[in-house]
């Protein structure tokens, strides 16, 4: 509660110095069961996180750079959305 009200008065705010900011993340091969990747992605605007999320990529990547190209693509999908 304390930190409830201490919080109260925070927003996020927008405007041209306050862009929308993405970030997009892979591990390679990261479950150890089926050897998929996971994506990882976080978008902010005005300092705040309004979208982020994890999910396990549906093929199996070949490398490290193939896991974060999906990722990427993943990342610029839901940045178009927004």
């Amino acid at each position: 509660m304390r930190y409830l009200k201490g919080t109260r008065d925070w927003s996020i705010t927008s405007g041209a110095k306050r862009p929308l900011v993405g970030y997009s993340d892979a591990d390679y091969a990261g479950d150890v069961d089926t050897r998929r990747s996971t994506t990882g992605k976080a978008f902010l605007w005005g300092g705040g996180a309004i979208s982020w999320g994890r999910k396990i990529q549906a093929t199996m990547a070949a490398s490290t750079t193939d896991a974060e190209y999906v990722a990427a693509a993943m990342a610029a999908k839901e940045a178009i959305w927004l």
